[in-house]
Formats: structure tokens, C-alpha cells, sequence
């Protein structure tokens, strides 16, 4: 069996600030540890696709969707959804 390494290049954007643990220097650090472990080279590497709307809403209520879609779009931030 192997192991999936899933990723997206836009989880890089994500920046809540210095103190929490969701930030792109953690995702650079992870990274950088499977490389320098050997353990990088036994991952399948997968493209996690952007979530559809439905996909969303199994967990967040669509008022809120529609609200981070409008402000990802007036920030010009990378869309939440496909």
C-alpha cells in the first residue's frame, strides 16, 4: 500500500500570523523534514482539487460561503471553491 502525500500549492497562501499553526513555514517544514527523512521518495504525490460549493456547504452554511467568496474576491485572494 502506499501513502498519499495530498497538496495544494495555494495551502502556501494561507497566512493566519505568527502564532497559529496553520502557516505556510509549517507546510514548508513538513515538507522539508519528508525530504530530508528519504520518506518523500515512498509518497504517491496528489493535487488536492479546489472543493465544489456542495462539498462546502456538508459542513459550513451557505451564508457563510457566499461571505468568504466575497471577500476572497475583493481581496483578490485565490478562489475557496470550484
Amino acid at each position: 500500500m502506499t501513502t498519499a502525500f495530498i497538496t495544494r500549492g495555494d495551502c502556501r497562501l494561507h497566512d493566519m500570523g505568527t502564532h497559529h499553526s496553520e502557516s505556510p513555514s509549517r507546510l514548508r517544514a513538513v515538507e522539508d523534514q519528508l525530504t530530508a527523512s528519504g520518506v518523500m521518495n515512498f509518497l504517491r504525490h496528489e493535487e488536492a482539487p479546489l472543493a465544489t460549493r456542495e462539498q462546502l456547504e456538508r459542513v459550513h452554511g451557505p451564508e457563510y460561503i457566499t461571505a468568504l467568496e466575497r471577500a476572497a474576491s475583493a481581496a483578490a485572494s485565490p478562489p475557496i471553491s470550484r
